[in-house]
This record gives structure tokens, C-alpha cells and sequence, in this order.
């Protein structure tokens, strides 16, 4: 199995060293080296093993060789010009690719606890010696199968990293969903307190006064705004145009508009169920117009601030099978919008 593994591993170091150890010709004879290497000595094996995990570079083997003893990365008794042992390769590797053990690796770190992680982790077969000198060509396979484990894990960890950006931005994408409907529901609170308060102000001012508005005026809240209903309003014969009668209720409801803050008005006219359907968005529209042109007669709103809607008798408030109830519905609202 390992020999078939070799190809793989050099061509993986021919590409990772290429620049870590200087020129492509010195890494190939290196490699060449290591494979016609039965024993390979710490000389031949730390400076490799350091640039291979990119822990260090090193020129010198022998200063390689005193980083690894100084941080206990090899065994305390090993000699720089003495082969390799199986054991001791193992602590050399683990340390240098930074892998992670069990509880008594990280409790200890020594030769015996790393050569049963790599078994543990597959690198090594199940009942390969620890006491067996350690060839070139076996170096390279190990490294290169913990070059490809380590390259496994960094994907792992690049993909949780990404799992844990994608979570982290989904977690404030829905805080700030959460935010921003918290946000509208306190302003519609707000919008309906206003409209509520504004209501109950016109009524307070439409209801004291002693004119024909105070009897045949409706004030609600509805979705557009505060909706100033006038009831059965009195137009002339075959006409849109206003009595005068209505023309006063008008300048009464002008009065108050005039005290609260300049908003835009929404004119929607209704009509009983009578006539076709046609005819009664037509009536609607056009009576709704007359009241608007008062309004902006008498200077309450230029024209650019009142819209006019005509909607015949699709909005009835009241049964159209009684006289009174298509009273009712032939009237003219003026909404304050919000």
C-alpha cells in the first residue's frame, strides 16, 4: 500500500517545498534522497518534517535540530547524527503539525503517548513497532498522509467557520428583522393612538357646535386615517353641486380642520345600491369633486393636497333594503390621511 502511495507523495512535496526550500531542483533531490534512505537520521528528518508542517525554516539541520529538543518536540535523548525511531518521529510529527491527542497526550506529550495517536488517527498500522529505525520513503508517506488529514480538517474548520459566519449572519439578520418589526409595530401604536386622539378632538369640536354639521357628521377611525363622514349630504336636482345648507356644514367641518396639523385629505364619495354600477362611480366621483372644490374654495387645501376617490356603492355602512340604511351610504367622507 505505501508503495503505491509514493507517486501521490512526491508530487505533493514537489509542489509544497518548491518555494519553501528555494529552488525545484533542490527539492527533488531532497526527495530522491530521503527515498533511497533505509535509515534516516534526526539530521535528515527535523528541517524536512518543520518546513513540510510549516512550523520553521531552517538553513542549518542542526539549528532545526535545537529547535525541536529545546520545546521537547523529539526525545530527550536523541542525537542529531542517530537514526530515527518510529516513536520519536511520531512526537516530532505531532508537534510539528500541531495535531491534537487524547487526555494523556496532552497531559504527557512524550514518544509513546504520540505513536498510539497516529495509530488512533491511522496514520500508523495498528502494531507497527515503535522501536523500528524509520526509512525515507516511510518518512514521506506518514508526512504525506498527515499533510492530507491536516488539509482534511482545515476544509473541516474553513466550513464550520463558514457554518458559524453564515449562523452569525442569519442570527442578526432575524435580530434585525425582529427589530425593525418591533419598530413598526410601535409606530402603527403610535399612529393609532394619534388617529384615536385626533378622532376623539374633532368629535369634541364638530359636536359642540350648534350647527347642522354637529348632527349629520360621523367621526371614526378607519385604515387611511380619520374619516369626517357626512351623512345624506344635499346636492341640487340632476346636479353635484352643493346647497347651501350642506355648503355651511362644510365650513364648519373648514373651521375645525383649520386647528389641527396641515395633512393631505383623502374625498371618497358613496352611493346607495340604486342605478348601475357605472352610473354610481360616476355620482360618487363627482359629488366627492364638489366637496373637494369647496374645500379648496374656502382655502383649507390647495389642490395638490386632497385626493378624490368614487366608489359607488362597493363601501355600504348600512342594508340598502331600507330607506334609511341607503341614507346612510349616500354620503361623502373626508379623510384626514396619516
Amino acid at each position: 500500500m505505501m508503495k503505491h502511495f509514493i507517486p501521490c507523495v512526491f508530487l505533493l512535496f514537489f509542489t509544497v517545498f518548491a518555494t519553501g526550500l528555494g529552488a525545484q531542483q533542490n527539492t527533488v533531490k531532497e526527495v530522491e534522497i530521503l527515498l533511497g534512505t533505509s535509515e534516516i537520521s534526526w539530521e535528515q528528518t527535523v528541517r524536512f518534517v518543520l518546513e513540510a508542517a510549516d512550523a520553521a525554516v531552517f538553513t542549518e539541520s542542526a539549528e532545526a535540530f535545537d529547535f525541536v529538543l529545546e520545546r521537547g518536540w523529539a526525545p530527550k535523548n536523541a542525537r542529531l547524527t542517530e537514526p530515527v525511531r518510529l516513536s520519536g518521529l511520531s512526537l516530532l510529527l505531532m508537534r510539528s503539525f500541531d495535531l491534537k491527542g487524547g487526555m494523556f497526550y496532552s497531559l504527557f506529550k512524550n514518544s509513546h503517548y504520540a505513536y498510539r495517536e497516529l495509530i488512533y488517527k491511522d496514520i500508523l498500522l495498528p502494531g507497527s513497532d515503535p522501536a523500528m529505525l524509520v526509512s525515507g520513503e516511510r518518512l514521506l508517506y506518514l508526512v504525506g498522509k498527515i499533510l492530507a488529514l491536516t488539509e482534511e480538517r482545515d476544509e473541516k474548520q474553513a466550513a464550520r467557520e463558514r457554518r458559524n459566519v453564515q449562523a452569525e449572519s442569519e442570527k442578526e439578520r432575524l435580530a434585525a428583522e425582529l427589530a425593525a418589526r418591533e419598530e413598526a409595530e410601535r409606530q402603527r401604536i403610535r399612529a393609532e393612538a394619534e388617529k384615536q386622539h385626533m378622532a376623539e378632538e374633532l368629535n369634541a369640536r364638530i359636536t359642540q357646535g350648534s350647527g347642522a354639521a354637529a348632527v349629520s357628521t360621523r367621526i371614526e377611525v378607519v385604515e387611511e386615517g380619520v374619516s369626517i363622514s357626512l351623512n345624506n349630504l344635499r346636492f341640487q336636482a340632476d346636479d353635484a353641486t352643493l346647497t347651501a345648507t350642506e355648503k355651511n356644514k362644510l365650513q364648519e367641518i373648514a373651521g375645525v380642520l383649520e386647528t389641527l396639523p396641515r395633512k393631505k385629505l383623502l374625498v371618497a364619495g358613496h352611493t346607495a345600491l340604486a342605478g348601475n354600477e357605472e352610473g354610481r362611480l360616476t355620482v360618487s366621483r363627482t359629488r366627492a369633486q364638489a366637496v373637494a372644490d369647496y374645500l379648496i374654495q374656502l382655502g383649507i387645501r390647495g389642490r395638490d393636497e386632497i385626493e378624490v376617490r368614487g366608489y359607488g356603492a362597493e363601501r355600504p355602512i348600512a342594508d340598502n333594503a331600507s330607506p334609511e340604511g341607503m341614507a346612510r351610504n349616500r354620503r361623502v367622507e373626508i379623510i384626514i390621511l396619516e
